[in-house]
């Protein structure tokens, strides 16, 4: 947190957004010379790697800050302890400073994305010099929300900026790129591949203009749809688990082997759309097709629909989760064009004087039904391996937003959610930010995946209405032991509850079910244990600045007497504490 006010106000404010918390180390810095500033760093550097301390907060104020930044070796020795400790908080320091702060933390860890948020015009400078800067509207003018990237009325809205739009913007640029290399791939790679039967002279299978129109006319409304629309999970859902966020910064939805897949299934989909009617149109043992061969634009034809199909309905409906009625008009749109072009251009061409012979050729062709039954297996071929892969991984290795977006199918599930919603904006924010009910909230959906994914591997289970009054009792229980925990937990841990979110603070993040631990309570056993060991904190795993690590507000730790125990491939997302926001909060955040 980088503000102008005075140490007390700012230390005061820190406790109010639980920056800092009743049992943190506070380490000050005030100190009149570079000498006596070196070994105050040093001193405090050792006292985070020994580890003494949970949860360390470091407090600078403007003079040190100038003293500091006069030497290279102090500047890079601060960003360093910054890294380590928990909570950084820099007081009286000027709009030169905060962006001086920010633009020596962007060069230290390069592989993050920093972000500024601000209300006032001293907050300029840190806003602009960020990778990406808030502004927010209110009472000391307009003018950093002028000069930043995004504007908000409230501080309280950067969680859904962020959580919300910042992760459904995260998924439809990434669809948008990897759907826009998908289809180009897959259409001109027939081309390519086509010469293979022509002996390699340039002969094209589709004719000039209709091969021209495919970008423009034919496959661009479904991928402009996907980076427009998509929403893989509901608002609601990534405001209870925030967890999803994480989402972005592992590069789930952008990678190399992200890309790699979708190139596959190009390829596989370009030689399945165009040998198919190459074989049925008795083409493939010629290898010889001549440039005025009255069958390459019936041939061409077959392919070119083929590939629009596929194209359309593995963009639209297999990679997009939500299915809207714009969805559908777009994709009946893009069909509807390639076939009124069609019967448009085939009455329209000039009688053939050379190449291909387009007039009246699709009006001869739509009226034999092997033509249109080349095109159904054909598609049918292209596609169904790509149906299969998505289906079996999403039943053997389901993700989190699988298990999420499953959840967000089910009647009861969703009615849940629907009241804690309610609930949440009764309580408003609260000083600790964590309720039982909300424990009880978390461990209900934690139970609900544990139930949904067991039933998933259980093919007894896998229908609840062809389940019998056992199973459904033994469910039940199941349930309940979780409830019980819940409000076991409530009680029993009220008062260690804020240090027990910072021991296990990435313990139960998405994904965790892949690190193989056998139990919950062996989970919350384990990381305290290390956690006062007093071994060393590495700049990699903490601190408000780190390179690599993700802050979320820490999961509630279950009891480790408590009984509850899942799978190694269960997911568990626990209380997540909510902190209220200060009045005037100069903030600069790590995404």
């Amino acid at each position: 947190m980088l503000t102008g006010d005075k140490r007390e106000t700012a230390i005061n404010i820190g406790y109010s957004c639980r920056l800092i918390k009743d049992y943190s180390s506070t380490i000050i810095l005030d100190v009149p010379t570079q000498a006596q500033a070196h070994k105050a760093m040093n001193k405090a550097m050792k006292d985070v790697m020994k580890g003494k301390s949970r949860h360390v907060v470091v407090v600078i104020d403007g003079a040190t800050l100038g003293i500091v930044e006069q030497s290279t070796e102090l500047m890079a020795l601060f960003v360093e302890l910054g890294i380590r400790a928990d909570s950084v908080i820099c007081c009286r320091v000027s709009p030169a400073q905060k962006a001086l702060v920010v633009k020596t933390v962007r060069a230290r860890c390069k592989n993050t994305v920093t972000l500024a948020i601000g209300d006032g015009a001293n907050d300029i400078a840190m806003i602009q010099e960020a990778n990406v800067g808030i502004g927010i509207t209110g009472k000391e003018g307009l003018q950093a929300a002028r000069s930043s990237d995004y504007s908000i009325a409230q501080f309280r809205f950067l969680e859904r900026l962020l959580f919300v739009h910042g992760r459904w913007s995260y998924v439809r640029v990434s669809k948008f790129v990897l759907g826009t290399f998908y289809k180009c791939a897959t259409f001109y790679l027939t081309q390519g591949l086509f010469q293979i039967f022509t002996g390699f002279s340039g002969t094209s299978l589709y004719e000039q203009w209709t091969l021209s129109f495919y970008n423009t006319l034919f496959s661009s409304l479904p991928v402009m749809v996907v980076g427009m629309f998509e929403q893989d999970l509901k608002a609601s859902t990534l405001l209870l688990v925030p967890e999803l966020y994480t989402f972005g910064p592992r590069n789930s939805g952008f990678s190399l082997v992200t890309y790699g897949t979708w190139m596959a299934a190009a390829v596989y989909q370009a030689i399945a759309s165009l040998m198919v009617p190459l074989w049925i149109a008795g083409a493939i043992g010629k290898f010889g097709v001549e440039p005025d061969d009255e069958s390459l634009f019936p041939m061409g034809l077959g392919v070119y629909t083929t590939i629009v199909l596929v194209v359309t309905f593995k963009i639209a409906y297999l990679e997009t989760h939500n299915w809207s009625i714009v969805t559908h008009i777009t994709s009946f749109l893009t069909i509807l064009a390639w076939f009124g072009y069609n019967t448009a251009y085939s009455f329209f061409y000039p009688v053939r004087t050379g190449g291909y012979h387009v007039r009246g050729a699709f009006q001869s062709l739509a009226a034999h039904l092997p033509f249109w039954l080349t095109i159904v297996v054909a598609s049918m071929i292209a596609i169904l391996p790509n149906i299969m892969a998505k289906i079996i991984k999403a039943q053997l290795y389901p993700s989190d937003v699988d298990l999420y977006q499953e959840l967000e199918k089910d009647p009861e599930a969703v009615q849940r959610w629907k009241e804690w919603e309610v609930e949440l904006g009764n309580q408003g924010a609260e000083a600790e930010g964590v309720t039982g009910s909300k424990i009880q909230r978390r461990l209900s959906i934690a139970a609900s995946i544990v139930s949904k994914h067991s039933s998933r591997r259980a093919p007894s289970l896998s229908s609840r209405r062809g389940r019998s009054k056992s199973q459904q009792a033994l469910d039940a229980n199941r349930n309940d032991s979780f409830l019980a925990v819940g409000r076991h937990s409530q009680d029993a841990r009220r008062e260690s509850f804020g240090e027990g979110q910072d021991q296990v603070g990435d313990l139960w993040g998405p994904g965790s079910h892949r690190r193989g631990a056998s139990s919950a309570s062996q989970m919350a056993r384990d990381r305290p244990s290390r956690t006062n060991s007093g071994g060393p904190r590495d700049a990699k795993e903490s601190g408000p600045w780190s390179a690599t690590q993700l802050h979320f507000p820490r999961p509630f730790p279950v009891p480790a007497d408590s009984d509850l125990s899942v799978s190694s491939t269960t997911p568990l997302q626990l209380g997540v504490r909510r902190s209220s926001s200060a009045g005037h909060v100069y903030g600069r955040g790590m995404v």
